[in-house]
């Protein structure tokens, strides 16, 4: 029974390390996701994050027309009626990202969001968001990912001007 503990219990930490680990990376994943996206389409991405649920979202800075890029074109049907007013201009808002990209995505249920730090403090509650302009760049933060209770946690990093997601273990 003794020799069974011997192996098991370090396990259990290595595992819990691991999905530590993989968690963090795939949120840094989206993270450099809505960067790249943001740079692509020249419009302004975040990441909206639930500290207290654990869940994040992206979002885009986006109107009916960016969303569907037929709509409010017109078509070359003779037959049909000839639109004669002026096109409305619609006001852009925050919307999901269309597909598996913009999905609500949880933390695994071992993990939670410990806070974050921003410029003007640290927060452990509550929504926040990272915004990366259309040219990529955002404001800093460093978000920090635990095991459920445990410390130390791992810490992700968005720098203003870099390109990348920094992950770095927490200071203990």
């Amino acid at each position: 029974m003794g020799m069974m503990l011997y192996f098991v219990v370090p396990s259990i930490g290595v595992t819990q390390g691991a999905i530590l680990r993989a968690g963090a990376r795939e949120f840094g994943a989206h993270l450099e996701f809505a960067r790249q996206r943001a740079v692509m389409t020249g419009k302004p991405h975040r990441v909206l994050v639930e500290i207290d649920e654990g869940w994040y979202q992206l979002e885009w800075f986006a109107t009916d027309q960016d969303e569907d890029p037929s709509r409010g074109v017109p078509t070359n049907d003779p037959r049909g009626p000839i639109a004669m007013s002026p096109p409305q201009a619609e006001t852009p808002s925050y919307r999901v990202i269309p597909g598996t990209e913009g999905r609500l995505t949880w933390l695994d249920e071992s993990l939670d969001f410990a806070g974050v730090e921003v410029d003007d403090g640290w927060y452990e509650s509550g929504e926040f968001q990272v915004v990366f302009q259309g040219d990529g760049s955002s404001d800093a933060a460093r978000i920090v990912v635990r095991a459920a209770g445990e410390e130390p946690g791992l810490i992700l990093e968005v720098s203003p001007l870099l390109d990348a997601v920094r992950i770095f273990n927490e200071e203990g």
